[in-house]
């Protein structure tokens, strides 16, 4: 039995998966396919999957059962240990555990132990593993992962932000059913990142929910909008702290951990600041989603020329 080592490339960041090269994850990883890149000078950090874990004593950080969600939510349980984290993994609370994840101090280094034997189990372990080393090991490099569903129009970005079952997804499908020329970016887990010169660009990751959406592509990001279902179509513009507010709800990080938390609120004050972000108390339907391109494209009337009306 041989390892493999494989590199992926998301938001500019490069890590690594290590498995051995009979697994069964590697035929499980089409939507990494993308983002596969060449071996770098240095990585970000590396996911290796191991049969069994260490025993260590684990204090209790963050725990399912204190968190107000729902039973159908992902169950991710955190402790700390003499050596950094580790996580236990279920696809909800009322599932049994499908794997531990080992993260060293630094966050540089992931071990994996899959529980499960069902390949969903596995799989849901494997991309979480990821997406939890990829949220913390980038908090303090000018970026965040979000839950979000995003499209692209006329070149710009429009991230939909809002708690699980506001429709995310089902305004971005109107967008792309009656504004010509819109589509997916990715419909759960894009990144944001703050370049050098204070551009926020949105990128598409290996991770988009239900949705298989995954495209290693990016965008500038035109706006933000927090999503709302009413009785009826309105959007207004955000003050910075209703924007900031916003934008922590639906951010990937631990914020317990000050050089996370610190490097957290740098990233989303460029956010707020640099980005335009409004709240869209709709219904779904055609409607809401011209209200929210032809209000937001009012700020880039540049990039948003010639808007083609709805359907």
């Amino acid at each position: 039995m041989h390892s493999m080592k494989r590199f992926f490339n998301v938001a500019g960041h490069t890590f690594a998966v290590s498995m051995s090269d009979d697994s069964p994850i590697w035929s499980m990883m089409d939507n990494y396919s993308p983002f596969i890149t060449e071996e770098p000078v240095s990585e970000l950090f590396s996911l290796s999957t191991v049969s069994c874990l260490p025993e260590r004593e684990l204090t209790p950080v963050l725990l399912q059962e204190n968190v107000n969600a729902d039973d159908e939510a992902a169950s991710l349980n955190l402790y700390r240990t003499a050596c950094g984290y580790r996580v236990s993994m279920a696809p909800n609370r009322l599932s049994d555990i499908c794997g531990w994840l080992d993260m060293s101090e630094n966050l540089t280094q992931g071990h994996l132990q899959i529980l499960s034997k069902d390949p969903s189990g596995a799989k849901f372990a494997f991309d979480n593993s990821l997406m939890l080393l990829f949220a913390f090991s980038t908090s303090t490099k000018r970026t965040l992962e979000m839950h979000s569903s995003t499209v692209v129009y006329n070149g710009m970005a429009f991230m939909f932000l809002g708690k699980s079952g506001t429709g995310k997804s089902t305004h971005s499908r109107l967008w792309m059913e009656n504004i010509p020329g819109t589509w997916l970016l990715n419909d759960d887990n894009p990144v944001i990142r703050i370049r050098e010169d204070g551009t926020a660009m949105v990128y598409g990751t290996p991770w988009s929910g239900k949705t298989p959406c995954y495209r290693n592509r990016h965008a500038p990001i035109a706006a933000i909008v927090m999503l709302e279902q009413a009785p009826y179509n309105r959007i207004q513009r955000l003050r910075v702290p209703e924007a900031y507010a916003a934008i922590y709800s639906s951010a990937s990080g631990f914020h317990a951990d000050t050089a996370m938390a610190d490097g957290l609120f740098e990233t989303m004050s460029a956010a707020v600041t640099g980005i335009p972000f409004y709240r869209l108390e709709c219904l779904p339907n055609a409607e809401a989603a011209v209200l929210c391109r032809d209000t937001a494209c009012d700020n880039h009337s540049n990039e948003c020329n010639a808007l083609p009306t709805g359907k």
